[in-house]
């Protein structure tokens, strides 16, 4: 079912400062007759006019539309986009045309997502043949208990795949590769499963919960402060002790001929596996360290060198570089300087002509710059959370942020700029 546009959609004209960077003015409404069809009367858009030369001369943005409850996921290539709708507490996957201003629902989910998140959608991933949809369902916070669903695109129809599962992740021909406890599974759209035989030696290796309760507040990093608590530790001593007993399979990767493994306690140790289907062998390595021709695992997919941009710390520096390679991996300019922000991955726009990244600003908040590769200009957002996401052609980003509200609720939003 597609529903009308019932979100609160706002075009935004932004008025520019070149000594402040960036700053938000007043806004006038426009009158009825600008107002998207299938938008309510009161939904209307918010357009300052004056300043559209300043926006294509510094920031190259035509204007940002925010939808109000939608966190988007994944641009589809024919502009729509793929994301999950909060509306009464209730949370769905659906695809939000950007063209038409419509909502398409898929899960068929009722069941409210209160303080303890017992319907958190998560880990939503399309087929290369972009016919199929995945995603999985939180049900079970305190034992990382999920159900999986597949959406099919041209029959309109959500079939659930499997109950209980801990780890997910896709591969090749709409499969699926699941873990349940200590076992991994492959399953086709049909709901068929075949078991993943691992050697024995790997089993225990990976059963192994071998690190004292010091170790396991080392790993987390508690501090001295912190071990003084009574009510803090308690909590984490009730988390070791679960871990411990319910130790399963939460990292689960593939590439190639090749599965990677991690457990609870691959959080606390950096243990991680590689298992090769094809020869029956396999390794450990610690994901953090990043050796010579050999690829980084976390628990949503494999990253690989990127020959485009690569993010440097030199030799006795506390600055972080971003800078610009060549096809052979050559420096040839340097994108950034200083407050980079580490712990968010810079994106690459699917065609290769643009680049995200994250600059840590004096308020805790993210600033995004978007460097165009090609021209080599920039402009900066600033975005509570900012998770980019480029459509095809690199002409429009959905940046997804969010509010708390005095119940502590997290009232997410989306913004699409649309860029000249």
């Amino acid at each position: 079912m597609i529903d009308k546009m019932r979100f609160k959609l706002v075009k935004k004209k932004l008025c520019i400062s070149l000594i402040l960077g960036m700053a938000i003015c007043s806004m006038t409404a426009c009158s009825d007759d600008q107002v998207h069809t299938g938008i309510e009367k009161d939904k209307k858009m918010v357009v300052l006019e004056n300043q559209q030369e300043d926006i294509n001369n510094v920031l190259g943005v035509q204007n940002i539309e925010r939808i109000e409850g939608f966190r988007a996921v994944k641009w589809l290539d024919d502009e729509r986009i793929i994301g999950i709708d909060e509306k009464d507490s209730v949370e769905n996957v659906c695809i939000f045309d950007v063209k038409e201003l419509t909502l398409k629902t898929l899960s068929n989910n009722k069941e409210t997502n209160d303080n303890d998140m017992a319907t958190y959608f998560e880990r939503i991933y399309c087929t290369e043949d972009k016919n199929y949809i995945l995603y999985q369902k939180l049900i079970d916070k305190d034992y990382d208990k999920r159900t999986i669903y597949v959406y099919d695109l041209k029959q309109s129809k959500e079939t659930k795949l499997a109950d209980g599962v801990n780890a997910m992740n896709m591969v090749f021909d709409n499969k699926v590769i699941f873990a349940k406890g200590m076992k991994i599974y492959v399953y086709d759209f049909n709901g068929n499963k075949t078991e993943i035989k691992m050697p024995k030696e790997l089993e225990n290796e990976i059963k192994d919960f071998d690190i004292t309760f010091e170790h396991y507040l080392d790993s987390l990093h508690v501090s001295d402060d912190e071990r003084h608590i009574e009510s803090f530790m308690k909590k984490l001593e009730t988390k070791y002790k679960f871990e411990k007993e319910n130790n399963c399979i939460q990292v689960l990767n593939s590439k190639d001929d090749e599965i990677y493994i991690g457990t609870y306690l691959s959080y606390c140790s950096n243990k991680y596996f590689a298992y090769n289907l094809k020869t029956n062998k396999y390794r450990e390595f610690d994901r953090f360290i990043k050796k010579e021709n050999e690829k980084t695992i976390d628990s949503f997919k494999t990253y690989e060198d990127e020959k485009i941009v690569a993010l440097e710390q030199p030799n006795g520096s506390d600055d972080y570089e971003l800078w610009r390679l060549d096809s052979d991996g050559k420096h040839i300019e340097l994108i950034e300087k200083g407050q980079i922000n580490i712990n968010r991955e810079f994106v690459i726009s699917q065609d290769n002509s643009k680049v995200a990244y994250f600059l840590d600003v004096s308020d805790g908040k993210n600033k995004i710059v978007i460097y165009d590769l090609q021209s080599g200009k920039k402009f900066e957002m600033f975005e509570e959370i900012g998770t980019v996401l480029f459509n095809k052609i690199s002409n429009k980003v959905a940046v997804i942020s969010v509010n708390v509200d005095d119940d502590m609720h997290l009232n997410f939003f989306t913004n699409i700029y649309t860029l000249n």
